[in-house]
């Protein structure tokens, strides 16, 4: 196999994946984006940058709640939210970088091998299958990535336009607060008034709505790739076991040159059978494979997950409130991308939390889809270890609740709930 090197200046190396792995998983993008080890000088520059961002927004938030400017402090609210939760994504798979590794080198190398224990007929099926799955990976990234991108844009060109342009900032003088408002994301740096810290601040924004954004794509990328390699390799288990009698088959006439009849010998007839054992066992030894790598990628996403379930309302809902509210009428050329962006980022981790619980569900019938009722005797084993294995269907967890449809119609009945509680609010306070 081809190897290729990284060459991305500091700390690059050779990883040794496969040229196709490098680019049909972007690993480069990954690596730039905070998602997967580049080297330690570029991943602390990194997370600095974050740690000087969620500083500087908390600052803007107390500042402008103690001005009385509610625009603002919906407006840099959310941003802080946003930058959070990247953050977490970020620092979550760098600390699982061993997690994050494993699965990428079991798409390396293809997860497990059946050898001549798969038939030609499967085998089709299953590039078919791979095909489909490359689609999605790629065609779920890419609406996202276009999402965000247009978010950030919009931000930015907001900012030129309203106040380098229309002047609708009118301030006397930038960041005489300490908050500098002439940049694309509102900042907080002390003694802004002066040259370096103001110039320091204008950076800062510019690196933040960048990495930011670099990393809501990476977070989304990299759990849809993961997610879509588990759903297939499910798909592989499943078709396994429907065709199982035909493995056996095709098995068989690899290994002995002819056709096993079922009127045979009973010689013939022990040959069919450990053929169709040695079937069996590649399959529940590829189930038992995907079990394990899941349970890795379960424990790294629980974090990762709560803040998209729990933080999920909120973004949705702060986005909404700055939408309709009468004030900050700067953001809401924006807001549609990001309510947009938001919605499809809890909905991408909902759907497919739902998709791998069915698929593992599903394991557990495939075998009888088969024609097993002539191996009853010698299949009993494995209809025992397949049952138990989906007896409690594998599924992922956000703590406190499992990612699926009906979280993600929880995430929008909460962001819609607060909604009514504030513009109630406003109501009352207008009697």
């Amino acid at each position: 196999m081809e190897k290729v090197v990284m060459t991305l200046g500091a700390g690059s190396k050779n990883l040794g994946f496969t040229k196709q792995t490098m680019e049909e998983e972007d690993i480069r993008f990954l690596q730039l984006s905070g998602m997967y080890r580049l080297s330690k000088p570029y991943n602390v520059f990194f997370k600095v940058f974050y740690v000087f961002g969620l500083i500087s927004f908390v600052g803007v938030i107390a500042t402008a709640f103690i001005d009385g400017d509610s625009a603002v402090t919906f407006e840099t609210t959310h941003l802080l939210l946003i930058i959070s939760n990247m953050f977490i994504q970020s620092t979550v798979h760098l600390r699982n970088h061993e997690t994050v590794d494993k699965l990428f080198r079991a798409i390396d190398r293809g997860f497990y091998s059946y050898g001549s224990a798969m038939d030609n007929e499967t085998a089709k099926q299953i590039e078919k299958l791979r095909l489909e799955k490359k689609k999605r990976k790629r065609v779920y990234s890419d609406v996202f990535k276009y999402l965000v991108v247009g978010a950030a844009l919009g931000i930015i060109t907001k900012t030129v336009i309203l106040n380098g342009i229309m002047g609708k900032e009118n301030r006397e003088m930038d960041g005489a607060n300490w908050v500098i408002y002439y940049s694309p994301t509102r900042n907080w740096v002390p003694f802004a008034e002066y040259w370096i810290p103001y110039l320091f601040g204008m950076a800062l924004s510019m690196v933040n709505t960048a990495s930011t954004g670099m990393t809501a794509i990476s977070s989304v990328a990299i759990f849809v790739r993961f997610a879509e390699e588990f759903c297939h390799q499910l798909d592989i288990i499943s078709l396994g076991l429907n065709n199982v009698t035909r493995r056996a088959q095709f098995l068989y006439e690899t290994r002995y040159g002819h056709v096993y009849s079922k009127g045979g010998s009973e010689e013939s007839k022990i040959k069919y059978d450990n053929c169709l054992k040695e079937c069996m066992n590649k399959t529940v030894e590829h189930h038992v494979v995907i079990i394990d790598l899941f349970a890795g990628f379960k424990q790294m996403m629980l974090i990762p997950l709560f803040t998209v379930i729990f933080d999920g309302s909120a973004l949705i809902f702060l986005a909404t409130a700055l939408l309709i509210s009468d004030e900050g009428n700067s953001i809401k050329l924006v807001i549609p991308i990001f309510m947009t962006a938001e919605i499809f980022y809890t909905y991408v981790y909902c759907g497919y939390g739902e998709l791998l619980t069915r698929k593992f569900q599903e394991i557990g019938s495939s075998l009888y889809l088969d024609e097993w009722i002539d191996h009853t005797e010698m299949l009993k084993p494995y209809f025992t270890i397949i049952t138990a294995y989906t007896f409690i269907p594998k599924r992922l967890s956000a703590v406190l609740t499992s990612p699926n449809n009906e979280s993600f119609g929880s995430v929008l009945r909460t962001a819609y709930s607060l909604l009514n509680l504030l513009l109630n609010r406003g109501r009352t306070r207008a009697m």
